[in-house]
């Protein structure tokens, strides 16, 4: 069904796509996959973020991926769902369009060309696919608050 992967293929990536292109998420910083639920919006959001929603009594919020990278915004339904993101205490759940399956890849492959982006580790050839790595880090530190649960002003500009 799949190819026979090398010994040096090693590193869990979760890919999906967006548009007609190919992302890739390390495993390390997925919990899960998730189905949509109700989201409670709340005034001034980023239009990058569609709400919060709840994760196991946590509430996280909920970034269209599409409008990040410049694409129009998502349709939301029932049936859409989100990979819930981790790194150093923040969570977020990024909705794409299709999400696929993890895939192993030899992170020697990987190449960080000049102007990839913020929100870009780097980008692969895979498969028959150009295959951005997306940056967990700066892409939570972006759209999540610095720290969750606190009660106080934390507003980023």
């Amino acid at each position: 069904m799949t190819a026979k992967n090398s010994p040096l293929d090693t590193t869990p990536i979760l890919t999906f796509r967006m548009n007609d292109q190919f992302y890739g998420l390390f495993v390390e910083n997925v919990l899960e996959v998730m189905a949509m639920v109700s989201l409670i919006q709340t005034p001034d959001l980023q239009p990058e973020v569609l709400g919060f929603a709840n994760r196991h009594g946590q509430m996280i919020p909920i970034i269209d991926l599409r409008q990040v990278f410049g694409y129009p915004q998502a349709e939301v339904g029932v049936e859409t769902l989100f990979i819930v993101v981790q790194h150093m205490g923040r969570r977020a759940g990024l909705i794409a369009d299709e999400i696929h399956q993890v895939q192993y890849i030899n992170p020697q492959r990987i190449e960080t060309p000049m102007g990839a982006g913020r929100y870009i580790h780097g980008m692969m050839n895979y498969e028959e696919h150009l295959l951005q790595l997306i940056s967990v880090p700066p892409l939570l530190a972006a759209f999540t608050p610095e720290e969750i649960g606190h009660k106080g002003e934390q507003h980023g500009t």
